[in-house]
């Protein structure tokens, strides 16, 4: 993510550079919702600047998004585009 101001926040000391990456954050949330086959996924604190290559993995899986409200950091909701469809 272009907007990583949360990475120094939620690692405490000791734990491996690599590990408080975006790409090792990616990666855990890609096998994880991949894992779980949810036909809805809610998440918070996504950056409107890089949204759609943060969160290609999940468009690439078959997942529509709607980026809610305003501001820097937004919560984010992905449902499969093949299951579910806005009214």
């Amino acid at each position: 993510s272009r907007d990583g101001w949360w990475l120094y926040k939620y690692y405490p000391p000791g734990v491996p550079a690599a590990a408080t990456r975006w790409e090792a954050r990616r990666e855990l949330l890609e096998q994880t919702i991949g894992a779980s086959q949810a036909d809805i996924v809610c998440l918070q604190e996504c950056s409107a600047l890089s949204f759609a290559s943060d969160f290609a993995f999940l468009f690439a899986a078959g997942y529509s998004a709607a980026l809610h409200g305003k501001g820097r950091m937004r919560p984010a909701t992905f449902w499969r585009s093949d299951r579910l469809r806005l009214c």
